[in-house]
């Protein structure tokens, strides 16, 4: 799975498409404080990137990719100011899959 969940952080790796833009925007939406590790992510669809954007989400590592980077810069400023200092602990735990499409539908 391209985008792994911890307890408030989505560590995204290898090629993250178009399909689990979904689910990352109910995690997110989820969450009060949310994570986003794109360190080890090779390419980002440009779902994913909108649901940067639109979101809370912090950028706890940028993208390898300088144009990726550009184009999330307003996301990486704001998580830059925003960087929680106490959820180190809370951001290695695993918890549990993102919910499906059709559970957030049914709720």
């Amino acid at each position: 799975m391209p985008i792994g969940y911890l307890n408030v952080t989505a560590v995204c790796e290898g090629v993250c498409t178009v399909d689990e833009a979904g689910p990352l925007l109910n995690w997110l939406n989820a969450r009060r404080v949310a994570l986003v590790d794109l360190g080890e992510a090779a390419q980002v669809h440009t779902a994913i990137v909108q649901v940067l954007l639109a979101t809370n989400a912090i950028i706890s590592a940028a993208p390898r990719d300088p144009l990726l980077c550009e184009v999330l810069a307003p996301a990486l400023e704001r998580s830059k100011q925003a960087r929680p200092g106490s959820l180190s602990r809370q951001a290695t735990a695993p918890v549990r899959e993102p919910p499906s499409d059709a559970a957030a539908d049914a709720a």
